[in-house]
């Protein structure tokens, strides 16, 4: 008999644009075609998903939810991570499943060291599992007494895959790159710790550089957008980003680890950057900095360097243009597998 599984999350919001809500988004897909499944989510969460998470702390609607529905593992995908905020909804969420296997997406390195992290894992640490998609984030929950396991994030394979080369070339002519242009992509929110300028930079070296702003690209005081002669700034969700993948001829992701401090760290990127597998699974080459799960998951790629200085970005990015590779990146199946056993 397949188990009744009810994943939770703030994360469940379109558009799915970034690395927490697209796993959130991907994970629930996946399950609910492998299980008896509900999901709970905020206002204006996809059909099929109960639209009752309101406000930081699960209300009385939620939990009377979950304990209706009585799942034998309920999945916690948190949008900001395992805060101490993030401890109390998930104390609140366990009470209403008392007999449920907890699982919690642990997809940004935050340190788990405070007073509310320890007393809610001793509280839970009988049913209580923490899927790391790092080495970071493996540490920072392995110093709590719970259960904790490496998974790998993956890409929607079907919508993210490599095409015909007379196909790409339609794809470049219809957004104006020119045969000879070498284009470099880089997807993501507009925030310090992404290091956009020293993206934009690689301008200066004749190569053109797209960047895809995902979310709203005011963010105040930490709005980072570069623009520069060279540089063409994309704001918003683009539902066509599997394209613009196609288009650029190098992904180039410059989050560095020892550059920023852990609380910008997290809010940079997950520990398994997403829009790096969907450039590879688009046949597109990744120059990277050594950051999260990267150096692990794409060692020894033929279609991926690692640059540990900023000087290294231009070489590597001209050393793998015009390389192509064959889109071999894991799906999201191998997690929702490991969502059902752990």
């Amino acid at each position: 008999m397949p188990p009744r599984v009810m994943l939770v999350s703030d994360a469940l919001l379109h558009p799915p644009e970034e690395g927490v809500r697209r796993s959130a988004h991907e994970l629930a897909a996946r399950l609910e075609g492998s299980c008896e499944f509900e999901a709970i989510g905020p206002p204006g969460a996809p059909p099929g998903t109960h639209p009752l998470y309101r406000g930081r702390i699960p209300g009385p609607r939620v939990l009377g939810r979950i304990a209706a529905f009585r799942p034998d593992r309920l999945v916690f995908v948190p949008y900001h991570g395992m805060t101490p905020v993030g401890w109390v909804r998930l104390l609140l969420l366990a009470a209403a499943a008392p007999r449920a296997r907890i699982v919690v997406l642990h997809a940004q390195p935050i340190p788990q060291e405070n007073r509310v992290a320890r007393i809610g894992a001793r509280l839970l640490r009988r049913r209580l599992v923490f899927l790391a998609v790092s080495p970071d984030c493996e540490r920072t929950a392995a110093r709590l007494p719970v259960q904790v396991e490496r998974v790998t994030l993956g890409v929607d394979t079907d919508r993210f895959a490599p095409v015909a080369a007379d196909e790409r070339q339609r794809l470049r002519t219809a957004r104006g790159f020119g045969e000879g242009a070498c284009v470099v992509l880089h997807v993501g929110h507009p925030t310090p710790g992404r290091r956009l300028d020293r993206i934009a930079d690689l301008a200066n070296d004749d190569f053109e550089v797209v960047l895809v702003l995902s979310g709203d690209t005011e963010w105040g005081r930490d709005s980072v957008v570069p623009r520069r002669p060279g540089v063409t700034v994309l704001s918003g969700f683009q539902p066509d980003v599997a394209d613009i993948y196609r288009c650029a001829d190098v992904y180039a992701f410059a989050v560095d680890d020892t550059a920023i401090d852990a609380k910008l760290n997290a809010r940079a990127a997950i520990g398994t950057p997403l829009s790096v597998l969907e450039a590879l699974a688009c046949g597109t080459p990744v120059v990277t900095t050594r950051f999260g799960a990267l150096p692990d998951l794409l060692a020894g790629r033929g279609d991926v360097v690692f640059v540990d200085r900023d000087e290294a970005l231009a070489p590597a990015v001209r050393k793998l243009a015009g390389v192509r590779g064959g889109g071999d990146v894991p799906g999201w199946d191998e997690l929702a597998d490991r969502v059902l056993r752990s």
